[in-house]
């Protein structure tokens, strides 16, 4: 399955799902979770806001987006799906499209009045979702999430986020087995059983998806803890959290297995003036890039930053045959274009992605980002 080929594919079940609502008691995306498209003002604006690499297809509600973000070097079917509200934000939902029907039911399930609500409903679910599951490829029928609605036991004993974590995390152990997600789970307890730790190193290894959320944990700690730590122990989480790529699982010290609403903005906003502080201890390879030009830019006018700086490093990087911290740099660059309202430069970074993606052959990515590309040049031209 391609990029385009499965939304081509989702609209035709779009329509078979619009024409279910005129036999339902409510709209299909009341028992789904979700709404298999998007609006087009919605997609807009957050294409305008720099978020070119995240490849839209449902919504939640009205400007609650869902979308896969895009990792050019993995296939289409490997990439997360992503929760945002247009430009504003954007973080992890699920591991993968195949997990993406289990995890539109986790709200509900840990919700002690609305449990019942999925067994009660279950065999009109299954005719609403039996569509989707080959799409989506759904590997269980999900088998696991009728277990669970279907044990009375597992019911809430409150709506209380800290009274149900334990199943919460019992349902992402069970869908995503990596090694990145456990060692996100333990960095996070980490963090929360001792404020004043941080690992003796930067987790490396096979970090997966979850790269930019570690990092992103592990720079906020750090910046908030760097006098008691000492310049010496915090710089390289601080660098490392700053090369991640701008506008994904944001942070800022509430360090909690949920997901949170975080901008990118505030964050990195809470950390770029450390840069100047310390500039005198940094390494020299990072001084003489554009990353700490970028740094001290966003410190100085953190409203009027348009990724400039962002955008060379990404140039040089590419040169320098680094892809992939190329593509970093180009996400980074939009992100701070959009959020302060510069659609030209957006397109300028978008473009330049695009380049990137022929040049290495990432085919599903040049995909997803030439089909949005012309998608938001057609709706710009008529509206």
């Amino acid at each position: 399955m391609k990029p385009i080929q499965f939304i081509k594919e989702l609209e035709k079940v779009t329509s078979q799902l619009e024409k279910e609502n005129e036999r339902l008691p409510y709209k299909y995306g009341e028992y789904l979770g979700f709404y298999t498209s998007i609006s087009n003002g919605d997609k807009f604006e957050a294409l305008s806001q720099g978020y070119w690499s995240s490849f839209f297809f449902a919504e939640l509600v009205s400007q609650v987006n869902m979308s896969f973000r895009v990792f050019p070097e993995l296939k289409f079917k490997e990439w997360p799906i992503y929760q945002s509200q247009k430009g504003i934000y954007s973080y992890t939902f699920c591991n993968n499209l195949s997990s993406f029907m289990a995890f539109s039911q986790i709200k509900i399930l840990l919700t002690k009045k609305f449990f019942s609500y999925i067994s009660k409903d279950w065999d009109l679910y299954m005719s609403i979702a039996s569509p989707l599951f080959k799409l989506f490829d759904v590997k269980d029928q999900l088998e696991y999430i009728r277990e669970y609605a279907f044990n009375p036991n597992n019911e809430p004993i409150s709506d209380e986020p800290k009274d149900n974590l334990f199943k919460y995390l019992q349902f992402w152990f069970h869908y995503d087995k990596s090694q990145g997600h456990k060692i996100l789970r333990e960095t996070i307890d980490q963090l929360n059983n001792d404020k004043k730790w941080l690992p003796d190193n930067i987790p490396y290894g096979n970090l997966g998806i979850w790269e930019t959320r570690i990092k992103n944990l592990l720079m906020s700690r750090a910046k908030s803890n760097r006098v008691i730590y000492g310049n010496e122990k915090v710089k390289d989480f601080i660098i490392e959290g700053f090369l991640q790529p701008h506008g994904y699982d944001a942070e800022d010290l509430i360090f909690t297995h949920y997901p949170i609403a975080n901008m990118s903005k505030i964050s990195i906003n809470a950390v770029v003036d450390y840069f100047n502080l310390v500039k005198d201890t940094l390494p020299k390879e990072f001084l003489e890039s554009y990353f700490f030009q970028a740094a001290l830019e966003i410190d100085k006018n953190f409203n009027g930053y348009k990724g400039e700086e962002h955008y060379k490093a990404a140039l040089i990087l590419e040169s320098e045959n680094k892809p992939l911290e190329a593509w970093n740099a180009l996400v980074s660059a939009s992100y701070w274009a959009g959020v302060n309202n510069s659609p030209e430069n957006v397109e300028k970074h978008w473009q330049a992605a695009i380049k990137l993606c022929k040049k290495q052959n990432w085919a599903d990515a040049l995909e997803a980002l030439t089909y949005q590309w012309e998608w938001y040049q057609e709706h710009k031209k008529n509206n």
